[in-house]
């Protein structure tokens, strides 16, 4: 049963990703079936392009911490002391003075290690943090958002900007291009759609998918 769930985690993840990215498409071809000063190619390679690094953006935020539920033994869990036997006085040379029945105070408090418990902890696999991605993605995350908050106002200006450069590639007829071309506007809806859905899809392709086969390889 957990391996079914597991597939079909996997099987409406995929489907709901590659629904979106030919919604989109279908999208761009009936804009272009509007008006046809756009070329097509152009703009679908546009599309997929803008997908992509929205995904890199969503596996960067999503990339997991994860450590096993058992933590490696320490030297305070592996060591116990027991007590030594008592040494009965009868056991031990007769010297004057010395009672049959009298008690010699125990020995110190002897080490033991439980092999069985350490073997079973060393064997016990751990999934531990990757550093170097781990660390990547919390500092691209941390500028991310940090650089986001503090140049909000500057994110639409910005994406008209880039909108405008990427509707001139892929018009037909650059040259009289104005601000409310149909190009333009296709590039700001190509750029917003496909970014977000790349963002959303990389995330939930490495929390619901990557994690778990990754979980999987360690156990």
């Amino acid at each position: 049963m957990f391996k079914n769930f597991k597939f079909q985690t996997y099987f409406w993840t995929t489907f709901w990703v590659i629904s979106g990215v030919v919604l989109g498409f279908i999208f761009i071809v009936i804009f272009n079936g509007c008006d046809e000063k756009i070329n097509i190619g152009s703009a679908l390679i546009w599309a997929g392009a803008y997908f992509v690094l929205g995904a890199l953006g969503g596996f960067i935020f999503g990339v997991p911490k994860i450590v096993s539920a058992s933590q490696p033994p320490t030297a305070g869990s592996m060591v116990t002391h027991v007590p030594a036997a008592p040494v009965l006085a009868e056991n031990l040379p007769t010297q004057p003075g010395n009672s049959p029945d009298v008690q010699v105070p125990p020995a110190p408090l002897i080490p033991v290690v439980p092999v069985t418990s350490v073997m079973k902890n060393i064997s016990q696999k751990m999934i531990q943090e990757n550093t170097n991605l781990t660390q990547i993605s919390d500092w691209l995350t941390k500028v991310i958002i940090g650089a986001g908050l503090v140049q909000l106002k500057e994110i639409p200006p910005y994406i008209m900007k880039i909108a405008t450069r990427m509707g001139q590639g892929i018009s037909l007829h650059p040259k009289t291009l104005q601000s409310a071309d149909p190009a333009i506007i296709l590039s700001g809806g190509i750029i917003i759609y496909f970014l977000t859905w790349g963002f959303a899809s990389g995330y939930l392709i490495m929390r619901l998918v990557i994690a778990e086969l990754l979980a999987d390889v360690e156990q």
